[in-house]
This record gives C-alpha cells, sequence and structure tokens, in this order.
C-alpha cells in the first residue's frame, strides 16, 4: 500500500446507496454512501463492520466485522461500505490509493 492520494471523512451508514462518495466519480450533485474500493483509515481504535469490495448485490447481512483496530489502523481489506450496526470505531477516512485513481 502506497499514499493515499484522496481522503475524504466518512459516515459510517447502514443505508446502501449505489452512488459514490468521491464527487470524481459521482456527476449527480447527489452523494451517496458508496466507496468503491476504498481503504479506511481508523483515527479512534474500534470495531469496523464492512461490506467489502466487489461484493454483489450488497446487503446488510454482508457485513464483515474488524474488531479491535487501533487507532492509525487502515481496515485490512478494499471497502465499498462502512456500517454503523457493530462500528464502535470513530474518525473514519476513506482514503484511494494512487494507483487506484
Amino acid at each position: 500500500m502506497g499514499y493515499f492520494s484522496k481522503a475524504k471523512s466518512i459516515t459510517k451508514s447502514d443505508t446502501i446507496n449505489p452512488l459514490p462518495i468521491w464527487e470524481f466519480m459521482n456527476d449527480t450533485g447527489s452523494l451517496g454512501t458508496f466507496l468503491a474500493g476504498s481503504l479506511v483509515y481508523v483515527g479512534g481504535g474500534g470495531n469496523v463492520n464492512v461490506i467489502p469490495a466487489g461484493t454483489a448485490s450488497p446487503q446488510l447481512s454482508d457485513g464483515v466485522l474488524f474488531s479491535g483496530l487501533g487507532a492509525g489502523d487502515i481496515v485490512p481489506v478494499y471497502v465499498d461500505y462502512v456500517l454503523s450496526t457493530n462500528t464502535s470505531a470513530t474518525l473514519l477516512v476513506a482514503g484511494r490509493e494512487s494507483s487506484l485513481g
């Protein structure tokens, strides 16, 4: 993993909205909750419940819980959604690697 070329503070949500959170991917004028295979930085430690990138027809039941992440950790998978259910970590930031655009 390299450095993030783009970063955005995110809010965890149980709403699966397929519109991207990234302005450069979304010209609708309305941002969704789709992280489009982003990495997620954890600013305040805890658990993070995510739907991994590439999950077909994502549902809340597709969540994968990463427990005990510390401040400064990065969730170890590419992520399409961060769910609020069972997520206790705070100060979450979505990042795009420079190689991904």
